[in-house]
């Protein structure tokens, strides 16, 4: 539990929001451990919306 505050200290630290989207990516795979790891972000509205990939981070 001590790494998951840690993580989470780090990241209410953070105004930028690359580094904040790289940061959540680096902290769910420490805890979690996963082949890999999508941050994702809903831009627009409607027939514009689209998923803009912001940060991605795969094992190895």
């Amino acid at each position: 539990m001590p790494k998951a505050i840690d993580h989470l200290a780090a990241l209410t630290g953070y105004r930028d929001r690359d580094l904040l989207d790289v940061t959540l990516a680096h902290a769910l795979t420490d805890l979690l451990r996963p082949r890999g790891v999508a941050v994702w972000k809903l831009v627009g509205e409607g027939e514009q919306a689209r998923w803009l990939l912001r940060a991605r981070l795969e094992a190895g």
